[in-house]
């Protein structure tokens, strides 16, 4: 295989990036804020307008980059002969890197439905009995497609249903090395990228009923074609000051979230949507901190970001959860909308949140540790020495 050319500090995090995985998740959580108040109905008709689920798609665009960056690097600094075991640890570290946590989010959500399955809003999200093979689809990764059969049956998907984007990006995980090796070539990797990107331009990938929305590799492959680009391309020294960097941030995010509501009769209002996403990326991609230095603002994104993986795994059983509390405690007076009860409910889901910490602890960051160990013993060889 050629050894791909890669920057010489593209081994290290680039805290652009990461800040971007803080905005993704936050843009998750309001699209789904659906599942955290009784009147799910009202909620959904404010935030479905806006491009608030996109915050996937630029999850999946800082993903493509991040990976292909990742093993570009590694293969470029393997000995020849070492790429399948390069892949091989990269496969290793995302089984622990993923999987632990995601298993005790299903656990967790499995346990509920045990205890609660019966009581709204849970009864509302799928009968007790389809938690078994939706928890089988999350943890084998095959949610997507289990949850776009579902839909075309008009049957509820569960509280599970958050895992079709990470049964993607493991879907990915699994191909994008496989493509590195075979493809052997930048230019046809880019030529690939391109394609399918193009391809989903003309799908309904908008859509939820649409087999495209849920097989959407195209941000994913934006990231690719991100990375390889940025390769090659001279990047500025220059520095930006506060003005420019707040235009640079806040702009491509607010359109992300505006577009949809502005262009929603276009076919391709999506595809441009996405593309406002990928733009925050390519800002990042040039590792200037662009992003940081706003205060507050960044400490909070910087905290966010550490833990997005955990917090999206548990956010949707923890908005149910607060709401099925709410229900609770009000009463009759759960189902009146009203400033002061929509103020309660949130500062509770805020509280609630902060679980993600102790699983990130506990779990996340412990598993991942123990994924890098046991993949630094792939490939090695003892030299056994014969007994005199």
């Amino acid at each position: 295989m050629t050894a791909p050319v890669a920057p010489a500090d593209s081994g290290s995090k680039i805290d652009d990036i990461q800040t971007l995985r803080g905005v993704s998740i936050i843009l998750v959580l309001i699209a789904h804020l659906p599942f955290l108040f009784p009147w799910a109905d009202a909620t959904f008709r404010v935030v479905s307008p806006f491009g608030f689920g996109y915050g996937v798609d630029l999850f999946f665009a800082i993903s493509g980059f991040v990976i292909a960056r990742s093993l570009r690097t590694e293969l470029a600094r393997a000995a020849p002969g070492e790429a399948v075991t390069v892949i091989k640890r990269f496969w290793v570290r995302r089984v622990f890197r993923l999987w632990p946590a995601a298993t005790a989010a299903v656990i967790a959500t499995l346990a509920a439905v045990a205890a609660f399955g019966d009581l709204a809003p849970l009864s509302g999200n799928g009968a007790p009995a389809a938690y078994g093979p939706s928890a089988a689809a999350a943890l084998l990764n095959y949610m997507n497609i289990w949850g776009y059969q579902r839909v075309m049956a008009k049957e509820p998907i569960t509280l599970l249903a958050h895992y079709w984007s990470l049964s993607l990006e493991e879907q990915f995980y699994v191909l994008l090395p496989i493509l590195l090796l075979t493809l052997n070539s930048r230019r046809r990797l880019l030529v690939l990228s391109a394609a399918v990107i193009a391809l989903f331009a003309f799908l309904d990938r908008g859509q939820f009923r649409g087999l495209a929305w849920w097989v959407r590799v195209d941000g994913l492959f934006w990231g690719v074609g991100i990375c390889l680009l940025t390769e090659r391309l001279a990047r500025p020294a220059r520095s930006f000051n506060l003005v420019s960097r707040v235009g640079l941030f806040v702009g491509p995010i607010a359109a992300v979230v505006l577009l949809p509501a502005i262009l929603e009769p276009m076919h391709l209002a999506s595809s441009l949507t996405l593309l406002c996403g990928v733009v925050s990326v390519y800002i990042a991609s040039a590792n200037r901190d662009v992003f940081q230095g706003f205060g507050w603002v960044s400490r909070a994104l910087n905290l966010v970001r550490e833990r997005s993986y955990t917090i999206y795994l548990w956010h949707l059983l923890a908005f149910t959860l607060v709401q099925l509390g709410w229900r609770a405690a009000a009463g009759a007076a759960a189902e009146e909308a009203t400033i002061v009860h929509g103020g309660i409910i949130a500062a509770t889901a805020m509280v609630s949140l902060f679980w993600a910490d102790p699983m990130y602890r506990w779990i996340e960051l412990p598993a991942r540790q123990l994924g890098r160990r046991v993949a630094r013993g792939i490939g090695r060889h003892s030299t056994v020495v014969s007994p005199s």
